[in-house]
């Protein structure tokens, strides 16, 4: 692909790969939580549909596709965007690509801790119908520095030893790949598309913890990641998300399961009308 053919891939797919959905969709236009400024709280970041361009209207600037990749990765250069979308590095139209997707920013990690040290964090986990106590086993805390400026959130650790970070409007992983958490099982597993899933499972199904094993997506594009932790067990269980991508990656899992002898249940009826287990917990229909 020429730098010309990469600029008419959407830039609405692209923020997709890294959990970035619009807030607002508008006729003809979408409005994000800016992905270079994660700290905003009001929606400034447009992406023109069929232009394919984007503004960010906090900083006056805005581009193609290239330069949106530019702009949150400062040590790339055309020339390298070139050469990974035609390594497959970018090929985040396909579902089951390759899951070497793109960071949402130069990030540096300057702590991870436990969660019961950082009551801060207590008021996004409200926010999204999540008991802090609950949560203290799954996610950690975690400080950051980007673009210069310090931030904190929570984390959890995908077994490609990346972070996927999560704070109120803004969602980046340092590498992508899915969570795992173990309970020795090996007969049956949850599958969720991202971590506020699982804990809305943990509040929505307490009895369940400690009968399954459990893993987060982290993104759909990492399906791929996911298989060799299906195959030893008996049981599949999926809460993804009610929308296209997470009907693709249901069926591919369901798939799998039939392929390989696997009992496979898509619970996504017992939420249906609403986006994902959490919106469902919250108590927000589409």
């Amino acid at each position: 692909m020429t730098s010309r053919e990469i600029n008419k891939s959407s830039i609405v797919d692209y923020l997709y790969t890294m959990s970035i959905k619009p807030e607002r969709k508008m006729n003809g236009y979408y409005m994000y939580y800016s992905p270079i400024r994660p700290a905003e709280k009001t929606p400034s970041f447009k992406v023109s549909i069929g232009s394919n361009l984007w503004v960010d209207f906090g900083i006056n600037e805005g581009g193609t596709l290239i330069d949106l990749i530019l702009k949150l990765n400062p040590d790339y250069t055309v020339s390298k965007i070139v050469a990974d979308f035609n390594k497959g590095i970018f090929s985040f139209h396909q579902l089951e690509g390759n899951n070497k997707l793109p960071i949402a920013s130069k990030i540096k990690i300057i702590k991870t801790e436990p969660l019961r040290n950082c009551p801060g964090a207590c008021t996004y986990l409200e926010s999204r119908g999540i008991e802090f106590s609950k949560a203290c086993d799954y996610v950690s805390g975690i400080s950051y520095e980007m673009n210069g400026i310090v931030y904190r959130g929570i984390a959890t650790k995908n077994i490609n030893d990346g972070y996927n970070i999560s704070s109120q409007n803004f969602k980046c992983a340092t590498k992508q790949g899915v969570t795992f958490y173990s309970h020795n099982i090996g007969m049956s597993i949850i599958v969720t598309e991202g971590i506020m899933d699982l804990l809305s499972f943990i509040m929505l199904y307490p009895k369940q913890v400690g009968l399954h094993d459990l893993c987060v997506l982290n993104s759909v594009h990492n399906l791929a990641g996911i298989y060799h932790l299906l195959k030893n067990n008996n049981r599949i269980i999926c809460f993804l998300d009610n929308d296209l991508a997470g009907d693709r990656a249901t069926s591919l899992i369901e798939n799998y399961s039939k392929a390989n002898e696997i009992s496979f249940f898509d619970y996504r009826r017992k939420y249906k009308g609403y986006k994902d287990l959490n919106d469902y917990l919250l108590g927000k229909p589409m």
